[in-house]
């Protein structure tokens, strides 16, 4: 499937002053998801409470996926380009972030922190960073579109975020902390039989190669 590249999506933070002058609250800032069309046309996509971004357009332009919430743990949302209908495929009994679509729209790959006994971020402690807090544990998983069949593709005590599905849909690279390093590349099979190996090699000590 093609991407409709009639739909742009980008998030804007411009309702942050008004939000902060209402003086509505906790959280350290705000952002939204908008869709931004190219005859200028830009529509708010997300809630409009608290902190939602970072989204992934479905290859064929219907629907939008992101993370975010107005309090609490965040959670990955699914939206409806058209009908704004919203709704959230993650619980909140955990941490779930960086949700992507594959290249034919089926399924979606996510981090999350919910198979650790840990201390579960909040928004309310996020930075517009993105970046997770030092010494938590999350590992990549992938779901279907409508948030079933949640299936672990990496473990242990790491930091695999970023996940990133290949055009074949055989492999998924993501960023993690494996070697000590907070932002290795990796690469692991789309079912979690195979790897995670490195997606990166030295050569003489004096080039590094990149595999995706």
């Amino acid at each position: 499937m093609r991407m409709d590249t009639k739909k742009i999506l980008c998030v804007v933070g411009v309702s942050v002053l008004v939000l902060l002058l209402k003086g509505a609250t906790k959280l350290q800032f705000y952002t939204d998801v908008y869709a931004w069309h190219p005859d200028g046309k830009i529509k708010k996509i997300s809630r409009g409470d608290g902190i939602y971004f970072q989204p992934c357009i479905h290859p064929e332009g219907t629907h939008v996926v992101y993370y975010g919430n107005s309090s609490g743990t965040p959670r990955v949302w699914v939206a409806n380009i058209t009908t704004g209908v919203t709704i959230a495929l993650t619980s909140v009994v955990a941490n779930a972030r960086h949700p992507v679509f594959d290249w034919e729209g089926g399924q979606i790959a996510f981090s999350s922190d919910h198979v650790f006994d840990q201390k579960h971020e909040t928004v309310e402690e996020m930075t517009p960073s993105g970046d997770s807090p030092p010494g938590r544990h999350f590992n990549i998983f992938v779901m279907d579109t409508d948030g079933r069949n949640v299936r672990q593709i990496t473990k242990g005590p790491f930091q695999d975020e970023r996940p990133c599905f290949s055009p074949d849909g055989k492999e998924i690279t993501f960023v993690s902390n494996r070697l000590g390093k907070k932002n290795g590349l990796w690469r692991v099979s789309v079912d979690g039989t195979r790897g995670p190996w490195p997606a990166w090699a030295c050569h003489s000590g004096k080039k590094w190669h990149y595999h995706i």
